[in-house]
């Protein structure tokens, strides 16, 4: 649970950096007033496209700020491509989405199998302001094989 807090930490530092706000407002650009519904839509379009899971190194657990990540985009080697782990998604859809007023929160989840009780994965949720009403932003999932969502043991939540 250190590791969500401090992705929490990251997150809500990374809505206030000019190039994350730039990079959200590009990406909800379109969407005005009292869509937020297809900001969150946007946000989950413009990851789907422009995220490729890798995992962390071996016994490592790197989290990198959404500042970092935003500005590697620019980098003519990378093609608009960033190639992160779960949790690094998870702190860039929150900051994004807090970015342009939007609520996010992390969900982490275990599974039955695999260290049954250990966290195994996390993802970000976005929400219209004081609505509640979580999405799902998660495009890592499928690509790392994991139990269907039927197989979580459990699942905790944090607000960004």
């Amino acid at each position: 649970m250190q590791t969500v807090r401090r992705m929490r930490r990251l997150a809500i530092s990374g809505q206030a950096d000019p190039d994350v706000r730039r990079l959200a407002l590009r990406i909800t650009d379109g969407f005005r007033g009292q869509d937020a519904l297809g900001m969150i839509g946007a946000i989950r379009g413009w990851m789907s496209e422009h995220i490729m899971f890798t995992r962390d190194p071996r016994k490592h657990e790197l989290l990198i700020a959404p500042k970092i990540l935003v500005r590697s985009l620019r980098n003519p080697a990378n093609h608009g491509i960033l190639r992160i782990d779960c949790d690094d998604v998870a702190i860039l859809g929150a900051a994004l989405a807090g970015a342009v007023g939007l609520d996010a929160r992390f969900v982490v989840v275990a599974y039955l199998s695999k260290n049954p009780g250990a966290p195994r994965h996390v993802w970000a949720e976005l929400s219209p302001p004081m609505q509640k009403r979580w999405h799902e932003v998660d495009v890592t999932r499928d690509f790392q094989g994991l139990p269907p969502q039927s197989a979580i043991r459990w699942k905790w939540t944090l607000n960004v």
